[in-house]
C-alpha cells in the first residue's frame, strides 16, 4: 500500500478549481465570476479542513498504519508491519496476532512467513516454538532469496546440532544478503 497514489486525484481537483478560479477573471459578468470564486473558495476551504484533520494519522508509523488497517483490512503488508511495530513495543501479543493475519491473508507472503517464524524463534511464544522451522521454510520457498529467513533457519539447524546444514543455509543468507546491496 503506498499513500503517495492517493495524492493524484486531489491534486488534479486542486488545479482544476485553480484554473476554474483564473477562468472567472476573464469572463464578462461580474456576478459570475464572483460565484465562481466564492465556490472555488468553499472547496478549497473544505478541503484544508479535510487536511487537517487527516494530518494526525502521520503522528508515526504505528498511527500510520492502525489507521490503514482500518481501511484495507485485509492487506497482508499493513499487519505485518504493524505486527513489526508491535514487536519493537514488545507488545508480542499484538505481534503474534498481525503477523498471523498476514499469513491467513496470503498464504505465500514471505515477510509474513518470516516475522512469525522468527517471533516463535525467538521464544515469544514458547508453546508455539516448534512452528518456527516449517514458517521459516514456507518464508524461503516463496522467496529463496529471503536473507533473513535463510539466516534464521541456519541458526534453527545450528541449535538442532545439523551444524552442516545451518552453515549452508547461513551462507546462502549471506549471498542473498550481498545480492541485495548491490
Amino acid at each position: 500500500v503506498l499513500g503517495e497514489r492517493l495524492l493524484y486525484i486531489p491534486s488534479i481537483g486542486f488545479c482544476l478549481i485553480c484554473g476554474w478560479a483564473a477562468d472567472s477573471g476573464v469572463t464578462t459578468s461580474r456576478t459570475r465570476r464572483l460565484q465562481k470564486t466564492i465556490v472555488a473558495g468553499a472547496c478549497c476551504f473544505s478541503y484544508a479542513i479535510l487536511t487537517f484533520q487527516r494530518s494526525s494519522v502521520w503522528y508515526d508509523d504505528a498511527t500510520l498504519f492502525n489507521d490503514a488497517v482500518l481501511a484495507c483490512p485485509n492487506s497482508a503488508k499493513i499487519h505485518a508491519t504493524l505486527g513489526a511495530i508491535a514487536m519493537q513495543e514488545r507488545n508480542l501479543t499484538a505481534a503474534e496476532f498481525h503477523f498471523e493475519r498476514a499469513v491467513e491473508i496470503f498464504p505465500e507472503y514471505d515477510d509474513g512467513l518470516y516475522s512469525l517464524g522468527r517471533l516463535y524463534f525467538e521464544g515469544a511464544v514458547p508453546e508455539k516454538q516448534g512452528l518456527a522451522a516449517p514458517l521459516l521454510l514456507r518464508a524461503i520457498e516463496a522467496n529463496p532469496l529471503h536473507d533473513k529467513a535463510l539466516d534464521y533457519y541456519g541458526q534453527y539447524l545450528a541449535r538442532s546440532g545439523q551444524l552442516g546444514q545451518a552453515e549452508i543455509m547461513m551462507e546462502r543468507g549471506l549471498a542473498a544478503s550481498a545480492r541485495m546491496n548491490l
